[in-house]
């Protein structure tokens, strides 16, 4: 795939397995947005060749002005909603790649960052699991008064299609 391949240049170029997590992460932000976008967040163990692990969890934070009382006015309810803009997080995939690089890594952020930078400016091929998303989403909002559980099903199916379509 386009990250394994930006993780094995990072390699080539004389990168450690930072690097290369780096590089293959970056990619994937760009070729498959969806799933692992820098409006997600990060997490990773890094361990040391004499063993000692590191945990970098860069998970969302809340914004600063919410709190609970906050959300419960504005919702009615007790319970954390599920959906909507009430339980959004600010993202923390971009701070966690500064942590993660700061762990070790030996390329420049832009040597790292190469493969992604390039595929954001030029392109690249469509993934065949973004594409059965992307079909899906679309579907899946057209049949949406027809209940949640319809449009998760259609939604399943236009991605599996696209897979078989695209062959991933």
């Amino acid at each position: 795939s386009l990250a394994t391949e930006a993780g094995a240049e990072a390699f080539e170029r004389g990168g450690n397995a930072i690097d290369a997590a780096l590089a293959a992460a970056t990619t994937l932000a760009v070729v498959y947005p969806h799933m692992c976008g820098v409006g997600g967040d990060l997490f990773a163990l890094v361990q040391r060749p004499h063993g000692a692990v590191t945990a970098v969890n860069s998970s969302g934070r809340a914004p600063a002005a919410a709190n609970a009382d906050l959300v419960r006015g504005l919702t009615g309810t007790y319970a954390m909603p599920a959906r909507g803009p009430h339980c959004v997080t600010v993202p923390g995939a971009v701070a966690g790649w500064r942590a993660l690089h700061g762990q070790g890594a030996t390329l420049d952020w832009g040597t790292a960052f190469g493969r992604a930078l390039g595929y954001a400016r030029d392109g690249a091929p469509v993934a065949p699991g973004t594409f059965g998303s992307a079909v899906g989403l679309l579907l899946a909002l057209a049949i949406a008064p027809l209940g949640w559980w319809v449009a998760a099903a259609v939604t399943l199916v236009a991605t599996l299609a696209g897979i078989w379509i695209c062959g991933e």
